[in-house]
């Protein structure tokens, strides 16, 4: 009931057409982008393993396992940085990610678990600061990394 939100209708119809327009640049953009930031975050830490297909996902987007690391405790180290451990829908439950383990992790390795996306919006200099973030705080956790 009520006046129906006309600019919000207009916007809804015209965002796939503007994706449709930046596709070509930013898919690439955002693939290169993610693939780095994964080959900086493996070399300092060679058990890091990339879940998913290397090539089939979203461009931008990360979901990272290391063997015996505290995700929850890598959000908290992490401040500056907006990642998460799971999908927003599962978020507020203390139990591990249903897609994880339906994907075959035990609920150790889905603790171990974090997902991180590169935005449009996203520019060198922040995945600069986000990779020495994140090196910094699994250090803590490992100070000898193998």
């Amino acid at each position: 009931s009520g006046t129906l939100n006309v600019p919000g209708i207009a916007g809804f119809a015209a965002a796939p057409r503007r994706m449709l327009e930046l596709r070509s640049g930013e898919g690439p953009r955002l693939t290169l982008a993610a693939k780095s930031l994964f080959a900086r975050l493996k070399s300092a830490f060679p058990r890091l393993r990339l879940l998913g297909h290397p090539d089939r996902r979203l461009p931008g987007q990360l979901s990272l396992n290391h063997p015996g690391l505290d995700a929850q405790q890598l959000l908290c180290d992490c401040p500056d940085l907006a990642f998460s451990m799971s999908s927003a829908c599962h978020s507020d439950i203390p139990l591990p990610s249903r897609v994880m383990l339906a994907i075959g992790l035990t609920p150790e390795q889905a603790a171990s678990t974090f997902r991180l996306h590169i935005g449009r919006f996203n520019e060198s200099d922040e995945l600069e600061r986000a990779c020495r973030s994140l090196i910094a705080a699994m250090q803590r956790q490992f100070p000898r990394s193998p």
